[in-house]
């Protein structure tokens, strides 16, 4: 089973930072425009998520895809990205970054 820091933590931000920080293969502030902090989350998906937000998890996803030989994975982030939109609500970014997490866990 996959490792991600703070991927079962209660705090949805910490969980974006894990979740960016494993894709991007950095660590705290590391990743494209040093996203991979949990405070950036505040700034990308609350109320809403905005184009930032969907640069950012578009992003997470192309990572993904290049750290994974799983056809089927890849299929999965690729149907995920056409799914991201600007003005989405914080709790669907919250319960996309979670199903990425869970993604990321499958054997």
């Amino acid at each position: 089973m996959v490792y991600i820091l703070h991927g079962d933590s209660y705090d949805p931000g910490m969980r974006y930072e894990g979740l960016a920080r494993y894709a991007f293969d950095c660590g705290m502030w590391g990743g494209p425009n040093n996203v991979a902090h949990q405070s950036v989350y505040n700034g990308i998906f609350i109320p809403h998520t905005n184009a930032e937000g969907v640069l950012v998890l578009t992003q997470i996803l192309d990572a993904l895809i290049a750290k994974t030989d799983n056809c089927n994975k890849i299929e999965e982030y690729e149907n995920l990205k056409t799914s991201i939109t600007s003005g989405m609500e914080q709790r669907t970014a919250i319960q996309l970054i979670d199903y990425i997490l869970q993604i990321i866990q499958q054997d």
